[in-house]
């Protein structure tokens, strides 16, 4: 799946949607959850820092 990131210049994530879902609503929910809490390195233009839209990969697997 794929999760869609737009962080600010400070690195917090300030609009996270599904890009490519999983097929499984409560898998897109935890993803969107878990990245909604996550920091960034913020993009750079002319050395200073600038918001930016990222794409996250996000897999999930299981143990058995």
């Amino acid at each position: 799946m794929l999760v869609r990131v737009r962080a600010g210049a400070d690195g917090t994530p300030e609009d996270v949607s599904i890009a490519d879902s999983s097929g499984s609503r409560l898998l897109d929910r935890a993803a969107l959850e878990a990245v909604r809490r996550w920091r960034f390195t913020p993009a750079t233009a002319n050395g200073r820092p600038i918001a930016d839209t990222v794409q996250v990969p996000i897999d999930f697997r299981t143990e058995r």
